[in-house]
Order: C-alpha cells, then sequence, then structure tokens
C-alpha cells in the first residue's frame, strides 16, 4: 500500500491526537471549496465554543479571549449560514457536528456540507457527533448514547459552552 497524498491530516482535542473521517463544503454541484478548507499554513487551532444551532447571528455567543472556533449542531438552518453567521460574530473556522433529531439524523455519520452561499468565509469542517461532544467538553463514554431519532440518547448540553483547544492541521 502507498500513499500518494502530500499531506497529512493530524487532529488533536485537549492535546491528544485523534483519528477520525471530515465531511468538507462543497458547492452545489459537489465540488469541494478549497478556500473554506485548513491548508498547511492555516490550521484549524485554538480554543473552542459551542454555539447552537448557529441559525441566527442575534443566538451566536461572541469568542472569548483565545476562542477561534465556533462548534455547531446541525440542524434546522444551512450549513453555509451556520459558517457566515459563525464569521460575523467573531469566529475564524467552525465545526458542525452531526444531530440526533430531525431530518436525517446520523449520529457519527460524515456528509459533505453543500454551501449555496458565497457569504461564508471561515474554515468549516463536518465532525462526527462524539467527536464534536468530545470537542466541546460534554463526552463521558460510560454515558453516551446515540441511536437516530431515540429519545434516551445523550441530549445535546446547552449553548454558549466552553469547550477544550482543537488542531486540525495538515502537515507535509
Amino acid at each position: 500500500d502507498e500513499d500518494f497524498n502530500t499531506h497529512r491530516f493530524i487532529t488533536e482535542i485537549d492535546g491528544e491526537e485523534r483519528v477520525f473521517g471530515v465531511g468538507v463544503p462543497v458547492d452545489g454541484s459537489g465540488n469541494v471549496i478549497p478556500e473554506l478548507l485548513p491548508t498547511p499554513d492555516d490550521p484549524v487551532e485554538g480554543d473552542t465554543r459551542f454555539v447552537g444551532e448557529a441559525c441566527t447571528l442575534a443566538s451566536i455567543p461572541p469568542p472569548q479571549a483565545g476562542e477561534t472556533i465556533a462548534v455547531a449542531e446541525r440542524g434546522t438552518c444551512n450549513f453555509d449560514l451556520k459558517a457566515a453567521n459563525a464569521s460575523d460574530a467573531g469566529y475564524e473556522a467552525i465545526l458542525i457536528f452531526n444531530n440526533v433529531l430531525g431530518a436525517a439524523p446520523r449520529c457519527d455519520g460524515l456528509i459533505n456540507m453543500q454551501f449555496a452561499n458565497p457569504e461564508a468565509d471561515i474554515i468549516s469542517l463536518f465532525i462526527p457527533r462524539s467527536i464534536g461532544f468530545r470537542v466541546i467538553d460534554a463526552y463521558d463514554p460510560a454515558t453516551y448514547r446515540c441511536v437516530a431519532n431515540d429519545p434516551t440518547r445523550t441530549p445535546t448540553p446547552a449553548p454558549n459552552r466552553a469547550g477544550v483547544p482543537v488542531r486540525f492541521a495538515l502537515l507535509f
């Protein structure tokens, strides 16, 4: 087996390396939008804050000192609106984790995020729900449960919750 990629994707959550896949922003034709992805010179790195679904600018808490990354839950609005609102609120990147209730719940499933609106201008990645819970410091392996549309699932914490530092980087 040979790996022909020029870069390796490294993910750290609270200083611990983790391996998982991510979904990426795509246009209406399914083409990746490279300007919304991390690059070797521009990793996703910093403290995090859970901002809920991020569907309205008024609902997004401003970043506190050191916080550069908004974390949102997939839900009732488009991905590009979430990213645009997070950018307008002062964040430099957004991580969106999967939902467990509502339209097409997938828990830890990954999807690429369709961006129809060019107003989104920050790095945007889609992550599994369990990883999102780790990032917002709400994951307990003894009690975490995610089954689509199951009312006994681990509930999403309230928004405006400080998370842990993350680093998602491409290394040569």
